[in-house]
Formats: structure tokens, C-alpha cells, sequence
């Protein structure tokens, strides 16, 4: 009897009821000045990575933690003024404190049968050391971009990218001291860039050698306009070499130059070709090539502050007029009026401008009609007639001619037999007046094949 006794204080004191005692740590969370720290805990079941889990876990909560006591050393106002937003800043704290993890530690761990509990600590000591020194090092490196940006001799790009450089590497460090000495005095080396990079746009000029076109929709012209760059920086007006331009339509459609960049003289051209909008007036932009930059840059922090940037532009006015027709009628080689007939009436409905004189006119529409009388019908008492037509549409400018077709005789009668041949005329141009007409016009002038 004393023996089994024994056996079951044994068990019950191995084996305590209900699983082992918990650590003080899992029962309360411990609280040292001097370390970020945090338990996590577990579920195992159907969880084969638990350990892992539970470090990304606490990893997640010390940054959390880092996150607060940074930003709490920050001013929001200053992040008003620079038009950052303080959540999205939050989150990349969060992110970036994540780097300086390496030296979390496990300080102990517990588990049962169905949960997994982990106590992990940094030293807040080591951690502000490694950051301290990471922070000096892109403070120089910093520096040394800014002093590329006040460098004239080197013009190319006005020296944006350098400034946006500099500060992707001083982002992570805003809650820090960031002055450094230079030539003699301390400077904050982050308010310098910002200092220079939110002042740069006021002081970039885009100029035109035109600003100013008259055009003709549809119809093939270039106009070669020169763009300058010049920058004002440290009392002296500059020419970037370099600078990536982009231009687009704020108003209408047509084909130009998209992407260009100057050259050594801050000049480049551009090259504006058919306008294919028959809007009266048009609008062509030039300004900052903003995807050029947006791409080089890899901090969301500093893409928002770039984009914040209002960089000017100038802009090239389209006074913009359709193209113009003149039809050149004839009924068997006697010129005709061509006002008011069916293929007159209709141009318009085109985007074509039907002039009455040749010389106002940019095409010629020659249409050559064709008679002859046709047969008696005793039983409908009808004269009937016949009327055939041949087109030519010609460019003007070239005497190229743009399109030749004849077309099947259209016939017609009348009781009169003076009116048959009217009669045949009016049906022949009724049926050019459609969907051929149509399709002429766009083949020829607003689709013409490319050679």
C-alpha cells in the first residue's frame, strides 16, 4: 500500500493535473525598459510551421512597437507640410524597422498539447547602435547626392534624379538627427533636399520656338517645333542636357513626338504630324517627363513626394479645319453647278468643308456624267434614259489622284422624254450618295494606305 502511495506522488507530481505549470511570462507579458519584447502564442493544430509563425508573430510586434516610438518623435504637422501621409509613413516605418531584426532573441518558450508559446526580446541599446550607424552612413551618401545637385557644371537632368536619391536614403531616418557639418557649419541635410527639390519646378522653364499652328484634319503635314529647357540654379540660368520631356493632347488626337529629351544645348525637337481629331481646337502639352522619373523611383514615400511636385509646362494651340472639297461636275463635257446635288448635299456629313472654288480647296472630286437615251415603253408610255458616272478624287497639292472608278449606268424614265435623261442623272448620283461614297472618302483621305 505505502508502495503504491508512493508511486502515485510520483506520478502526480511528475505529471501534474491539467499539464505542467505555465512560466511567469506566458501568464504575464514582461515589461523591461531597456528591450522591445513580446510573447506570441500558437495554436498547433494543423499547423506544422507553428515555430515559424510564431517568429514572424513577434517580429511583426517589436517593429509595431518601433513604429509607435518613432513616429511619436515626429511632428504630423511636418508631414502636412510636405504632403506625406502620416498612415502610409506608419506602415513604412513598420516595414523598414523590420531590417534591423537580425539581433531579436529568443528568450524562451513554452508549449502544451494544443498551443506553442515564445518570448522574444531586442535590446532597444543594440538596436538604436545598429540604426545609429546605418544612419551615417546614408546621411553621407546623402550628402554627396545633394552636392551633385549644386554641381552647374554637370547640368544633365537639373539634377532631380540626385535629389531623389538623397532622399530615399534618409527616408528610414526622419525621427533622427539628420545634421551633419559642412563647409563649416551644421546643416540638416534632409531640409536642404527638400529645400532644393520642392523649389526646382518654379525655377524650370519650358519655352517654343511656335506655340501656335493652323492645321488641316486628316491631312498630311509636319511641323517641326523647337523645345527649350533652361533652369535658374544659384543665380545663373543653365540648359539641361538630358531632361526627358513628354508630350501629349490635352485636346484632340493626332501623331507626334511622345518621348524626347534635350541635348547638350537644353534643345530638342518635336515633330507634330497628321492631326486625326476634327475638333476646332486643339491642344498639345509638353511637359516634364514624370514616368521617366517615376520608374527609377523605389520608395512609395518618395513617388508621393515627387508626384506632389508642380512643375510647369507650354503648350502648343491647334486651330484645327476640316478638310476641303471641291466638286468639279459635268454632264457629257459641259460643266455643271454642282451646289445642291445629292453627292454635294452629303460631303459635309463627312467632315469634308465643300468649297465653291477650286483654289479655296485641298481635293478635287471630279465626277464626269455620261448620257444616253434608251428605249420607248408604249405600255407605260416612258421615255427612259441612262447615266453613267466616273469619279476621280485628286490631291490637289501633288495631282496625285487618290482614287478612279466608274460606275454601272443607273437608269430612269419620265412621260417626258426631255426629263429622262434628268431623271437617270439624279438616280446616278442618288446611288454614289452612300455607303460607296463613304468609303471612298475615308480610303482616300482619312485611312489612305501607307507605302
Amino acid at each position: 500500500m505505502k508502495n503504491i502511495c508512493a508511486l502515485l506522488c510520483l506520478f502526480f507530481g511528475l505529471f501534474p493535473f491539467g499539464g505542467a505549470d505555465k512560466p511567469d511570462w506566458v501568464k504575464k507579458e514582461p515589461r523591461d525598459p531597456n528591450f522591445y519584447s513580446t510573447t506570441v502564442k500558437m495554436p498547433k493544430k494543423n499547423k506544422p510551421n507553428f515555430k515559424d509563425d510564431a517568429h514572424h508573430s513577434a517580429l511583426k510586434s517589436i517593429s509595431m512597437q518601433i513604429s509607435v516610438q518613432v513616429l511619436s518623435q515626429m511632428e504630423l504637422s511636418d508631414f502636412e507640410e510636405s504632403g506625406i501621409n502620416w498612415s502610409e509613413y506608419q506602415s513604412r516605418i513598420t516595414t523598414e524597422s523590420k531590417t534591423f531584426l537580425k539581433n531579436v532573441e529568443l528568450v524562451d518558450t513554452f508549449e502544451n498539447n494544443k498551443h506553442y508559446w515564445a518570448y522574444y526580446r531586442l535590446n532597444k541599446a543594440d538596436y538604436n547602435a545598429e540604426r545609429e550607424m546605418l544612419k551615417e552612413r546614408s546621411l553621407k551618401q546623402a550628402s554627396e547626392y545633394l552636392a551633385l545637385y549644386d554641381d552647374n557644371s554637370r547640368g544633365d537632368e537639373v539634377g532631380l534624379n540626385p535629389l531623389l536619391k538623397a532622399l530615399e536614403e534618409l527616408e528610414d531616418f526622419l525621427d533622427m538627427d539628420l545634421n551633419m557639418l559642412k563647409e563649416g557649419r551644421q546643416v540638416n541635410v534632409y531640409n536642404e533636399v527638400m529645400q532644393r527639390l520642392q523649389g526646382l519646378p518654379a525655377n524650370l522653364d519650358i519655352s517654343l520656338s511656335k506655340d501656335e499652328l493652323k492645321r488641316i484634319a486628316h491631312h498630311d503635314q509636319m511641323d517641326i517645333i523647337t523645345a527649350s529647357v533652361t533652369q535658374m540654379k544659384n543665380n545663373e540660368r543653365i540648359a539641361p542636357n538630358s531632361f526627358p520631356l513628354a508630350l501629349s493632347f490635352t485636346k484632340g488626337e493626332g501623331q507626334i513626338t511622345r518621348k524626347t529629351s534635350t541635348d547638350a544645348g537644353g534643345k530638342t525637337l518635336i515633330e507634330i504630324g497628321k492631326i486625326l481629331s476634327f475638333e476646332p481646337r486643339q491642344e498639345i502639352e509638353i511637359a516634364i517627363d514624370r514616368d521617366y522619373y517615376r520608374s527609377q523611383i523605389k520608395s512609395d514615400y518618395v513617388r508621393r513626394i515627387f508626384d506632389s511636385l508642380k512643375f510647369k509646362s507650354a503648350k502648343i494651340k491647334l486651330e484645327v479645319s476640316k478638310p476641303a472639297i471641291y466638286i468639279d461636275y459635268s454632264l457629257d463635257g459641259r460643266k455643271k453647278e454642282a451646289r445642291g446635288n445629292p453627292v454635294y448635299n452629303l460631303l459635309p456629313q463627312f467632315n469634308l468643308d465643300v468649297r465653291d472654288s477650286e483654289a479655296d480647296a485641298q481635293y478635287i472630286l471630279r465626277l464626269a456624267a455620261l448620257s444616253r437615251k434608251g428605249e420607248y415603253q408604249e405600255q407605260l408610255k416612258m421615255h427612259f434614259a441612262y447615266v453613267a458616272l466616273e469619279l476621280q478624287l485628286i490631291d490637289k497639292a501633288s495631282g496625285k489622284m487618290l482614287h478612279g472608278q466608274g460606275f454601272a449606268e443607273a437608269k430612269a424614265g419620265s412621260q417626258k422624254e426631255e426629263l429622262a435623261i434628268s431623271q437617270a442623272e439624279k438616280k446616278a448620283l442618288d446611288d454614289l450618295s452612300g455607303i460607296v461614297l463613304r468609303n471612298i472618302i475615308w480610303q482616300s483621305i482619312f485611312n489612305p494606305p501607307s507605302h
